[in-house]
């Protein structure tokens, strides 16, 4: 058993060693604010129903960490939101008529992500370079909070469009790439990371509410962070795209009818910076 110990000492002290050669730290804490340009479009048919865009701010943490000598991992927490501009359809319950319509929606976001990897780490001249594989679990979930909005019907009357709520929740598993180069106290970092969506659940308040299962497409998020000693600059995009989901029939009591809804096909892209402390 003393045998076995030692050599699990040994191995951690190598792992240290490699990381100490190389300049990297076996441990890093990360604070950042971020500003984004948001966008959001349904579709129909082929046709676009509704747009949405403007910036979202938020802050951000991160650790990055090595466990027992050999695995390391990366926890990530960011909070953000905002108003953005809506623009969309409203359609008459009675007559199906459809009616253009501008108001405002507001968004508040979590998202957390928890991946674990391994970090290969070698210097190629006077430059230390990692290289660091991963997989995870995260969650995304957010409000969206669509204004009333007013409009003019065929006879020239005054309509209001109700708003609604949406409460959005995201289970996937990240598998990315994350590169790093180090040289002269400046240092480089790229990456790319698929998210698979194995859940996701749409609530909306409408009529006498439903649960919506949007089906699941394509979503990614790739980046470039540039730091110097404490301080560091990302900027990343990030896209997700949600197909048509099941159709639910509500009781839209107000109106005294059966409404069949849905989540049209949907995709989210932001463009963002972060600007941030670590040690």
């Amino acid at each position: 058993m003393r045998k076995l110990a030692l050599t699990f000492l040994a191995c951690g002290l190598g792992v240290s060693s490699a990381f100490a050669e190389t300049g990297f730290k076996l441990r890093e804490t990360s604070f950042s604010l971020s500003v984004r340009d948001f966008s959001w479009k349904e579709t129909i048919g082929g046709k676009k129903m509704v747009h949405e865009k403007g910036k979202l701010y938020g802050i951000a943490g991160e650790e990055e960490r090595r466990l027992f000598g050999t695995v390391d991992y990366r926890l990530r927490g960011e909070i953000y939101g905002g108003r953005v501009d809506y623009k969309g359809h409203a359609v008459e319950p009675d007559t199906e008529d459809v009616y253009p319509i501008t108001t405002k929606t507001t968004y508040a976001v979590f998202d957390t992500e928890f991946s674990l990897g391994r970090k290969f780490m070698f210097k190629q001249g006077n430059a230390d370079i990692s290289v660091f594989p991963y997989v995870g679990l995260g969650l995304h979930f957010w409000l969206r909070d669509l204004d009333d909005a007013e409009y003019i019907d065929e006879n020239g009357n005054p309509q209001v469009s109700s708003g609604y709520l949406e409460v959005y929740r995201v289970i996937y598993s990240p598998i990315g790439l994350q590169t790093r180069l180090k040289y002269k106290g400046v240092d480089i970092t790229l990456y790319g990371q698929y998210h698979y969506n194995f859940f996701i659940r749409e609530k909306v308040d409408i009529g006498n509410g439903a649960t919506l299962k949007p089906k699941r497409g394509n979503a990614y998020r790739i980046g470039a962070k540039a730091g110097y000693k404490w301080f560091f600059a990302e900027v990343f995009y990030d896209y997700m795209h949600l197909k048509k989901s099941n159709t639910v029939t509500v009781e839209d009591k107000l109106n005294g009818i059966a409404l069949d809804i849905y989540q049209p096909d949907s995709k989210r892209k932001m463009v963002g910076v972060n600007v941030g402390i670590r040690f």
